[in-house]
């Protein structure tokens, strides 16, 4: 009987086992929830893991947020009930993930149709009014004091009236028929207006908003500036009068009350256009513009303690309608977000945007006399100018077509200052982007053509020469076609670069029609070892009509980095006749030529052997004599332009831009040349497509294999492992 009870006490005593075993486990897992829990709430992280990073802030804005060394306060002041849900939502968002981001940022919800909204309204102006309390005392000390000064000046304006008339009946025969009566009469209209203006102005250093005080400086300078201008001149007058009459009489009494009067009226002169003066030095308090923008309309403003910045409430929040018309896109809602709250704070840091000059010579100006946009400049750059101007970088030319000398950066910037730039000074850095020669079928004949192109390559080897910060984008050379030297690419070897402009890259494709010719390359890679390189990567980037270069054996000082590489393809090739179809049909720039009889490579005359490098870096260390120099060649023309950054195609019903890729390398090129290496990264925007690269066939093979027989084995092995533990 004993025997046949310990197989009993041994089940029991396991089950016993396994079931405090199993308590001890649940206790210890919910403890470790637990424990997670409170930590996530103490220490929160979000991954994103979407193809397009959607989720998180891109590696441009990353980086301007690391400049911020002031606190910001991002304010949004709406109806919140008007606003569109889906746009509330993914904007405020955002707005967590730049606070989140950096500790400098901050954000403020007002919503105008709450109580709440109101408390909050009043408490953003008690802290802005707390930064600006001794400027905020200067104007209510100066108000007031105009306002005194402006009544002491129609009280003179009544005193020096009043002698006017006494003088009428007492007039010399050469005045008499001076109307002073008349004129007493003007002066007294301007004091009853000097009267009341006295009372705004005093009443304008007494305003309040919501309890907290802000002098309206705007308001008293409106009131009194023109009216205490006027009294100046009419006493001036009234002095010269009375002068005049004083030097002509000979009546002691006569001549006692002229001198009487011209000194009341000369101190009430003086009085008057120092009051003027004093008004027109206050300036707008930047909490007080703050206030009337959010009690006025829908606003979203970002405040520092120096700065104000506005923008446009109808793009950062679309309305229902246009969220629909545009596929309902969320996710295009969140990076045009990004854009615009990243640009704003851009702009409020960055001291010293850089100037972007165009060189070019076509027979027409890119802009006019006023510094805007010429028509045939917006058809080819339109969107590329609207980037430049979000983020503060102005842009001129030098027109070579009609100025063969190149202008003065201090010409340049005094140009950007008439042209009521927003940023004025002298140290911006200049950026020169040398554009491709004129266009082979324009307006210029063949001679004149070919004298722009030697000026160009003149101005091209004086920017080198100079060491200025240089774009340079090369054309497929006619000249270089026929066996003549490319005066362009030659003096491009000053860079130790060898530009082979003589043959564009072109790469055939077979299709159920037949082969088909691109002279566009497409590239996802580049140098991550650059700035430039590492904003790009992963982008798709289109390059038409693309020549290769080669590095220098000896680069002397230069720092030669590739930026961009072709890989080695049969299917890709240098060609050398290429002069015959460049202007054949495309039905856009992406697609193939429309070619009759495609070209095939010849290895005696065409470059077949790649990989081909497409744009490189040039950095020349600084020297005893010299300051560092920057420049970046691109094998490719007018690749920035608007037929090629506009390319887009519908993912998901929503228009993704199908070449990101090129904007992008423009606008890290500017920075990177200018020295802002801390703004070269990808921008939002670069986020709206999928970064992710094509699966190979390599491993599409092994995807499939791991599910075919992968799986089945790992379940045997598992149980064959488990088999032998237990025994």
């Amino acid at each position: 009987m004993s025997d046949a009870r310990r197989p009993s006490r041994s089940a029991g005593q396991r089950r016993i086992r396994y079931s405090v075993t199993t308590a001890v486990l649940f206790a210890a897992v919910t403890a470790s929830c637990l424990i997670a829990g409170a930590l996530g709430g103490r220490y929160k992280m979000r991954v994103d893991v979407t193809a397009t990073r959607e989720y998180a802030l891109s590696a441009r804005t990353e980086a301007l947020l690391a400049t911020v060394d002031r606190p910001h306060t991002i304010v949004v002041s709406a109806d919140f009930q008007q606003m569109d849900r889906r746009a509330r939502q993914r904007i405020r968002d955002v707005i967590i993930e730049f606070t989140e981001t950096s500790p400098l940022i901050r954000s403020m919800e007002i919503d105008t149709a709450t109580g709440d909204g109101r408390q909050a309204f009043g408490g953003l102006l008690a802290d802005l009014a707390a930064q600006y309390q001794d400027t905020i005392s200067q104007q209510k000390t100066r108000l007031a004091r105009a306002g005194e000064e402006t009544g002491s000046a129609a009280a003179g304006l009544n005193r020096v009236a009043e002698q006017l008339r006494a003088l009428q009946p007492r007039l010399p025969d050469s005045a008499a028929g001076t109307d002073v009566v008349g004129q007493a009469e003007v002066l007294v209209r301007l004091a009853s207006e000097l009267e009341q203006a006295a009372v705004v102005v005093t009443q304008a250093g007494t305003h309040e908003v919501m309890g907290v005080a802000l002098p309206e400086g705007d308001v008293a300078q409106d009131a009194a500036m023109t009216r205490l201008e006027q009294a100046a001149r009419a006493m001036t007058t009234v002095a010269g009068f009375a002068d005049a009459l004083r030097a002509e009489s000979e009546e002691p009494t006569l001549v006692t009350s002229c001198q009487i009067m011209a000194e009341e009226a000369r101190r009430v002169a003086a009085g008057a256009a120092t009051t003027s003066d004093d008004l027109r030095r206050i300036r707008p308090l930047t909490p007080l513009l703050i206030a009337r923008v959010l009690q006025a309309q829908n606003a979203v403003l970002i405040v520092s303690d120096t700065d104000v910045q506005a923008i446009e409430f109808d793009a950062l929040f679309p309305s229902t309608a246009r969220i629909d018309a545009a596929g309902g896109s969320e996710a295009e809602i969140r990076f045009a977000g990004e854009e615009l709250i990243a640009t704003a704070i851009g702009g409020m840091n960055m001291n010293r945007p850089p100037i972007v000059v165009f060189v070019h010579g076509e027979q027409t100006r890119l802009f006019d006399d006023s510094g805007r946009p010429t028509s045939p400049a917006l058809r080819a750059f339109r969107r590329l100018f609207e980037r430049l101007r979000l983020r503060g970088i102005d842009v001129a030319e030098w027109a070579m077509h009609f100025d063969s000398v190149r202008p003065q950066n201090s010409e340049i910037m005094a140009r950007i200052s008439a042209a009521n730039s927003r940023r004025t000074g002298t140290d911006r850095p200049i950026v020169w982007v040398m554009l491709g020669p004129p266009a082979r079928r324009g307006p210029a004949g063949t001679a004149e053509r070919l004298e722009i192109v030697a000026r160009m390559a003149d101005g091209l080897a004086g920017l080198i020469q100079d060491g200025q910060p240089v774009l340079v984008n090369v054309d497929p050379s006619d000249l270089a076609a026929f066996s003549e030297s490319d005066p362009i690419a030659g003096r491009l070897t000053a860079l130790g670069l060898k530009v082979d402009s003589a043959r564009p890259l072109m790469r055939v494709v077979q299709t159920p029609t037949g082969p088909a010719t691109y002279v566009s390359q497409v590239s996802r890679e580049a140098n991550e070892a650059h700035p430039v390189g590492g904003a790009i990567d992963g982008l798709a980037l289109i390059l038409p009509w693309v020549t290769s270069m080669s590095i220098a054996e000896q680069t002397g000082d230069h720092v030669v980095t590739p930026l961009i590489t072709i890989p080695d393809d049969v299917r890709t090739w240098a060609e050398s006749e290429w002069l015959g179809f460049r202007n054949a049909p495309q039905r856009d720039p992406a697609m193939p030529l429309m070619l009759a009889n495609p070209p095939t490579p010849l290895p005696a005359l065409d470059g077949v052997n790649g990989p081909w490098i497409v744009a490189a870096a040039v950095k020349t260390p600084a020297t005893a004599g010299t300051s560092e120099s920057r420049a970046i060649v691109v094998g490719s023309p007018s690749w920035f332009g608007d037929q090629y950054i506009e390319l887009a195609e519908l993912v998901q019903n929503r228009r993704v831009w199908r070449y990101p890729g090129n904007a992008e390398l423009f606008e890290a090129s500017v920075f990177w040349l200018a020295g802002l290496d801390e703004f070269v990264a990808p921008s939002a925007q670069a986020h709206d497509i999928d970064r992710i690269g094509d699966l190979s066939e390599g491993q599409l093979t092994a995807i499939r294999w791991f599910l075919i027989a992968g799986m089945p084995v790992g379940v045997l092995l598992a149980g064959g492992l488990l088999r032998v533990i237990r025994g």
